[in-house]
């Protein structure tokens, strides 16, 4: 059952309601809801940009610019005050194909770089329909899209972390509603590759595969590539599941780091494993006695050395 979007914790709030910012509040003419059947409006103050307060005062707004100006701001806190009366006034004016008006706007502010605002169009698409097709993978999308513009920026973790998580969380429920939607699968593997999880990446992508069809040969090029490449780090994951997670722990206290960092769960939990107890010469099989640590944890050499190889190869993706 795919979560209601207005109901979950607005966790991006903080970052995008700089831009309610731009507006000020002003009610509409008893007269005018009461012609238009928009009782449900009476009280109800409506955004106006300031530079439209002129044009509103003297002629009023269009019932397409008071849309619009309404999706930024319930796009940008989904917990604001008249949440409710907005989506009604929305519902009542305009049907589905309003999915498709706010999704474009939002590809367009994020393609210029107005990440904050664009964002804002796609999860006002989600408010009004939370379960499109088009809702979930726009935002999604939007998602990836604007912390993929961040990376390598200073400051920003946390921002970059939460989008990966609603970007993975909504191509999740994307696949969930829509199996036979191939981008889904696509851009889900690689929010797993991203996290490093491996197994699940590869079955997200045996699913595009599987429901791809013959209409994107590159990208269907591209994915058979990315599954030969992914055969050795899957064998190696499995092979570290399959030892009990107090030997993790305990790993991971001999690495200096932390768990979620070393399964590839939590990328925000930065440490240095070059500096770690285990040192580079532990990657090399024969020189046992820096394995010591590991074979102290009640691991079989098998099972330390399966550990070694996936640190390894951590380190190496990592750089």
């Amino acid at each position: 059952m795919l979560p209601i979007f207005k109901s979950r914790e607005d966790k991006l709030k903080p970052y995008l309601e700089s831009e309610v910012k731009n507006f000020i509040f002003t009610e509409i003419s008893p007269e005018f809801l009461d012609m238009a059947d928009l009782s449900f409006m009476r009280d109800i103050p409506i955004p106006i940009r300031q530079e439209d307060l002129k044009a509103f005062t003297e002629n009023g707004l269009s019932t397409t610019q008071i849309a619009d100006n309404i999706a930024v701001v319930i796009g940008c806190d989904t917990k604001f005050k008249y949440v409710d009366n907005y989506l009604q006034y929305l519902h009542k004016l305009f049907d589905e194909k309003l999915i498709l008006v706010f999704a474009n706007k939002g590809e367009e502010c994020l393609k210029i770089g107005n990440y904050r605002k664009g964002l804002a169009y796609l999860r006002a698409a989600m408010m009004f329909k939370d379960d499109a097709l088009e809702s979930m993978f726009c935002y999604a999308n939007g998602c990836r899209f604007w912390y993929l513009s961040m990376e390598g920026d200073d400051g920003v973790d946390d921002l970059i972390l939460l989008l990966k998580n609603e970007s993975r969380e909504y191509f999740e429920h994307c696949t969930s509603a829509y199996p036979q939607f191939p981008q889904g699968w696509y851009y889900l593997g690689y929010a797993y590759l991203n996290m490093g999880q491996y197994q699940r990446t590869q079955i997200a992508w045996r699913h595009y595969m599987s429901c791809c069809g013959e209409d994107d040969p590159e990208n269907i090029k591209e994915i058979e590539g990315r599954l030969v490449e992914l055969e050795d780090p899957v064998k190696i994951e499995k092979g570290v599941n399959d030892v009990y997670q107090s030997n993790i722990v305990k790993f991971a206290e001999v690495l200096n780091t932390s768990i979620a960092y070393l399964m590839g769960w939590d990328e925000t939990s930065i440490s240095d494993l070059e500096n770690a107890q285990l040192s580079a010469n532990a990657y090399q099989d024969e020189v046992e006695i820096e394995l010591a640590p590991l074979f102290d944890m009640n691991l079989t050499k098998e099972e330390a050395q399966a550990l070694v190889q996936y640190a390894k190869f951590l380190v190496s993706q990592r750089g």
